[in-house]
Parts: C-alpha cells; sequence; structure tokens
C-alpha cells in the first residue's frame, strides 16, 4: 500500500474520563474500555477503511492510509465509535497528506493539526448539568438516568457509568489469569501497617522527543512505539507480581488503574512500593537490550486505602512532575541515575498541597531542604532497605520517630538533637543510623548533599516517615 495519507485518532482528557467515579469496580470499567476501543475497536476500524495501522496504545492510535477519502472516513468513524460507545467521553482525530514530505515532517505536522482541534473543541465544551438535574450517585458529574442494575444499590447512576460497569468484571489490564480485588481496602489490607495503599503513577520520560529522534520511517515508528508500549506493560505486571505475588486464588493483590503507550498507574499495598519500582526498573531496561530507550520517573501517594482514588491520583500527578524535575544524564535510558521517584505519606486530605508545603518549609529553613526527595530509584531503595534494617536491628521505635521532628528544627538545633539521639542509642543502632543520614563520609553531621551537584539537605523526616512502611 502507498502511504499517502497519516491519520490520527487520539482520546480527550482520558484522566477525568477514568478517574471520575468514585468507585474502584467503576475506574476499573473505565479503564478497561478505554483500553478495549484503544487495542481492539479503532484498529478494527483502520482495516476496515483499508489503513495500515502505524501504533495503538496510551489512548492514540496512528495509522496511514492511500486515500484522502478512507483517512477522512476512518476519522469521522473513529470520533463516532468512541463517543458512542463511552456515552460521555470524546476524542479528536485528524489526517494530513504525507506529499512529498518526510514521515518526521508529516508526523510533526500531524500531532500540530491534531492539538489545535483539541484546543477547538475544549473552547466550545458546554456545561455537563444544570441546577435543576440529579447528578449520578457514582461520579457526581453526569445527570442520572437510569436505576443501577444491582438491587441492593438503591440509587441511579448516569448512562456512562452504567456502560463502566459492563466492563468493570473483566481483568484485561491485569497479567493474564489474575481476577480483580472486590475494592481498594483489600488491597491495603495486605499492607502493615494494614489498611495502607501507595497509588504510583509512572510516565517514561521525553518519549515524543525519544521517537522524534529515533523512528524517522513508519516503519521505525511502529516498532519504537510498540515496544515502549509493550515494555511498560511487562515491566508493570513483573513489578507487581514480584512485590505482591498472587495467591492460589487468583485474586491480584493490586489494581492496574491505567495503563497507556508510555505511562501506567497502579495501586498496590503501600508498604511494597520500593519492591515494585525496583524490579519495574530492572524488567523496563532488560526489555530494550541497552539499545538506546527514554527513562522514567515515578510518583507515589502512600495513603489510607479509603481515600477517594481522584484525589490520591492529582497528589501523585503532583510528585511525579517534581520526579520529572530532577536532573539527568545524557544517557536516557541506559544510566539507572536517570529514574527518578518522589512519594509522600499523606493524611488522604484532597486539597493538601503537599509540594507547596515542602516549598514553603524549604523557604522558611534558609533553603534548606528538610527531605531528599527525590531519588533516584537505586538511592529510594537504599533508603528504603537501611530503614528495615534498623526495624530488624530492633532499634528503638521511639528513637527513629523523633527524627521527623528534628528535621524541622533550625540548622543548628537540628545537628545537636541528632547527635543527642545517637548518643542515647547502643553501639550497633548508632552505626547504623549514622550509615544511613551521614551517607560515606560520616561527618557527624544530619546535612549532606543526596548526590554530587545536589544542595544540602536531610533525610531524617525521610527515615521517620518510612519506619512503619519498611519491616
Amino acid at each position: 500500500m502507498t502511504e499517502r495519507f497519516l491519520a490520527i485518532i487520539d482520546a480527550d482528557k482520558i484522566h477525568d474520563y477514568v478517574f471520575s467515579p468514585h468507585e474502584l469496580r467503576l475506574v476499573r470499567g473505565g479503564s478497561v474500555l478505554q483500553s478495549t476501543l484503544n487495542m481492539e475497536a479503532l484498529p478494527s476500524l483502520v482495516i476496515d477503511y483499508a489503513g495500515k495501522r502505524i501504533y495503538a496504545g496510551g489512548g492514540t492510535t496512528l495509522a496511514s492510509f492511500a486515500e484522502e477519502e478512507e483517512a477522512r472516513s476512518f476519522c469521522a468513524a473513529a470520533e463516532a465509535c468512541y463517543a458512542g460507545r463511552t456515552v460521555t467521553a470524546t476524542a479528536t482525530a485528524a489526517w494530513v497528506e504525507l506529499g512529498d514530505r518526510e514521515f518526521p515532517e508529516a508526523r510533526d505536522r500531524l500531532f500540530g493539526l491534531l492539538e489545535r482541534r483539541k484546543n477547538a473543541r475544549n473552547a466550545h465544551e458546554r456545561p455537563r448539568n444544570s441546577p435543576f438535574t440529579e447528578l449520578c450517585s457514582a461520579c457526581g458529574a453526569y445527570p442520572t438516568a437510569v436505576r443501577d442494575p444491582e438491587p441492593e444499590r438503591a440509587r441511579r447512576i448516569c448512562q456512562a457509568c452504567l456502560r463502566r460497569l459492563s466492563y468493570s468484571d473483566r481483568s484485561t489490564l491485569l497479567p493474564a489469569g489474575r481476577k480483580p480485588a472486590a475494592d481498594l481496602t483489600k488491597i491495603g489490607g495486605l499492607s502493615q501497617p494494614a489498611g495502607y495503599i501507595a497509588i504510583v503513577y509512572i510516565d517514561l520520560d521525553r518519549a515524543g522527543a525519544f521517537l522524534r529522534e529515533h523512528a524517522r520511517t513508519t516503519e521505525l515508528y511502529h516498532e519504537l512505539s510498540g515496544r515502549m508500549r509493550d515494555s511498560v506493560k511487562g515491566a508493570v505486571h513483573a513489578g507487581l507480581e514480584h512485590a505482591v505475588p498472587t495467591g492460589g486464588n487468583r485474586v491480584a493483590g493490586y489494581e492496574v488503574l491505567l495503563l497507556g503507550g508510555d505511562d501506567a498507574v497502579v495501586a498496590l499495598p503501600a508498604n511494597r512500593l520500593f519492591a515494585f519500582v525496583e524490579k519495574f526498573q530492572g524488567i523496563y531496561h532488560e526489555a530494550w537490550e541497552d539499545g538506546p530507550h527514554p527513562s522514567f520517573s515515578a510518583g507515589a501517594v502512600l495513603t489510607q486505602a479509603h481515600t477517594p482514588i481522584a484525589a490520591m491520583l492529582r497528589q501523585a500527578e503532583d510528585f511525579l512532575r517534581s520526579a520529572k524535575r530532577m536532573p539527568k544524564t545524557e544517557r536516557a535510558g541506559r544510566d539507572s541515575v536517570n529514574d527518578a521517584v518522589d512519594y509522600c505519606i499523606s493524611a488522604g486530605t484532597a486539597s493538601d498541597d503537599l509540594l507547596g508545603e515542602r516549598a514553603e518549609v524549604k523557604q522558611r529553613g534558609n533553603e534548606r531542604p528538610r527531605t531528599m526527595k527525590p531519588y533516584t530509584i537505586a538511592e529510594a531503595v537504599a533508603l528504603a532497605g537501611g530503614v528495615s534494617g534498623l526495624r530488624q536491628v530492633d532499634a528503638p521505635a521511639n528513637k527513629i520517630r523523633s527524627l521527623f521532628d528534628i528535621a524541622y528544627q533550625p540548622l543548628s538545633q537540628a545537628d545537636l538533637e541528632y547527635l543527642f539521639v545517637l548518643s542515647r542509642l547502643e553501639r550497633g543502632h548508632r552505626l547504623a543510623l549514622r550509615k544511613l543520614v551521614e551517607g560515606p563520609e560520616m561527618r557527624q553531621t544530619a546535612w549532606r548533599p543526596v548526590r554530587a551537584g545536589a544542595a544540602e539537605a536531610t533525610n531524617l523526616a525521610d527515615i521517620a516517615e518510612l519506619w512503619e512502611f519498611c519491616r
């Protein structure tokens, strides 16, 4: 087939659609529905209109066509399919002629046109409801339309949530043979301490720039984008099964909330966070066999399982952006120091501006951060291992917990109180804590750079807050 036209369909505001409901099963249903559209329905439309699929994943389908009418018809059919299947969600499509252009130039022109069409659509959005409508009891976003089909739930829901329910029992995003957990409290019940989960948002760094640099033809774009999608999926599944092995009942002790082309959102017991990201890192890089590929960043929130999913996701997104701001080397995915994670332990308040609080504390404390976050994956795993080691040698919990308040004292006072804590510890406990706090130099101060070129900070609070989660 002569490739004369490129066409793309991309989901609009995919997070808003997936995470607007309050219940795990409805979030799962929306995510599975999105995945089904992206990986089955839209690629099938490409074939129906005599096209060739270049990429499908993460809410996006890219294809080539021989004739303009085929490209135009595919775009119209894809937008209609998306709206019809989801009821409330939309997707935006665009197409361009290749002409005499090379693939990279045509692709950039196509993405630019897509962005302009999305902006135009957003400018003309209408309100979802009015003061005279009863809102859906499940998502609170759209007017009610039907009774919940489950008799024990005496409520009315919207058509979109009814559609989500029809996909909610599917395990499409989980590893093969696993059954989904009933709700997040089941996952939190596996944690130590019980009742806490980690919401982890993983995203590849500068994935678009990587494809622009290396995917110079449609064939290379197909190969590299597919490999990117499959490497993330494989690493997510391997990491989750390593961190929380599935038992004989086949019910997963975790949940894959979203699985895109270059990102993923998962939920797992809070104390298994670092086991997951460490395994993810290893499997992800192995999939590329030392060839050029993007590094990744992760943002995580450790909080109580009953916290609204949308609130947890917003905070995880904030910490993902923080991790991405950590300086990177020039070796992209081949250098493990580029893989970063930032996280917090939250009380579960949706309005918490946790990064804002961190910045304010730094400003009030002579520009000295009271945390060493964000960490590289190796640094975070080492910190968690060090805290676990303190527990294993029976370091006194009250002394370790006191480090949290010490971290927020004025600089000299913090050092003085840290030295006082050391003086009250047995020799073995003292040496283990000093190695964790002071690093290899062992300078008897709580302040040091976490890595070469970084500002001086302290990890006293980081150690204290992980105490309950590293056993």
